[in-house]
């Protein structure tokens, strides 16, 4: 995974760039430009972008751009690839050109947050993360991400507040889960991140599949758990399998009442 935009402590990883991969298209941000339309027209450099081809994507997308001065799509993805090739004063220079052609994309204040932090520059990074939220209130990637800054600069409180919102946004997101386990180990709160990070394994985390390993299973509380789960699980199990033995059943009696020699019904 690519590296975070700052880092709280060593287990931080890059939550925005997945967020950028999988937010859903939105059709319309500004009256003037569909961006349904212009993300089809370049999900091709958006792939190449993806799988880390930076130098392909910039090619193609310098030569559109010169048809096309006024996309900003365009100019969100050139500092997107920037950026990954950590050539950030050209990323920003994009990313402001983006932003003064259509200053109401939230995609643009997401990855120009994430320029920011990857920079230092905290405060600026939660400026712009406040504005792709003021834009698109449900933007999980954005609390994600904004819940990282603050916890950088020792809001614990508030990093928590925004991945809670994350997880109310969109509760199979991995990110959320994994950074508030983090916070919660930050404050003392174990078994809170323990919580935290077996959820996020069971989305996918492999990492936070070893902190759980390494970290939780000799809590007693947590194993004593992990038993009553394990025990309400086979209940329900039981329950469910009682039930369709005695479906089963009256279906067998049902048809034990019918004359299989007759054939009346026929005529």
């Amino acid at each position: 995974m690519n590296q975070l935009i700052i880092f709280l402590n060593k287990k931080f990883i890059n939550a925005g760039i997945v967020a950028i991969i999988l937010s859903v298209p939105v059709k319309t941000f500004a009256n003037q430009f569909d961006y349904e339309n212009l993300e089809k027209n370049a999900k091709n450099e958006l792939n190449l972008i993806k799988i880390g081809n930076n130098p392909e994507a910039i090619k193609i997308l310098e030569s559109k751009i010169s048809n096309n001065p006024d996309n900003p799509y365009l100019f969100y993805l050139l500092g997107r690839a920037y950026g990954n090739l950590k050539q950030l004063e050209i990323s920003e220079d994009y990313f402001n050109k983006a932003l003064k052609i259509d200053p109401k994309y939230p995609k643009i204040y997401l990855s120009y947050a994430l320029l920011k932090g990857k920079k230092g520059e905290i405060k600026e990074s939660i400026k712009l993360l406040d504005k792709a939220i003021e834009l698109k209130p449900n933007y999980p990637q954005a609390f994600t991400n904004r819940g990282v800054a603050k916890g950088a600069l020792s809001d614990n409180l508030g990093a928590i507040e925004d991945f809670n919102a994350a997880i109310k946004i969109d509760p199979y997101l991995s990110d959320p889960y994994r950074n508030r386990g983090i916070t919660n180990e930050l404050i003392g709160n174990l078994k809170g991140a323990c919580k935290d990070w077996k959820i996020s394994s069971s989305l996918g985390e492999n990492q936070t599949k070893e902190w759980y390993e390494n970290q939780c299973k000799n809590i007693v509380e947590l194993r004593n758990a992990e038993k009553e789960n394990i025990i309400s699980s086979l209940e329900e199990s039981n329950k469910r399998l009682r039930k369709e033995i005695d479906v089963l059943k009256n279906t067998s009696e049902s048809l034990e009442t019918i004359s299989v020699g007759d054939i009346t019904s026929l005529e």
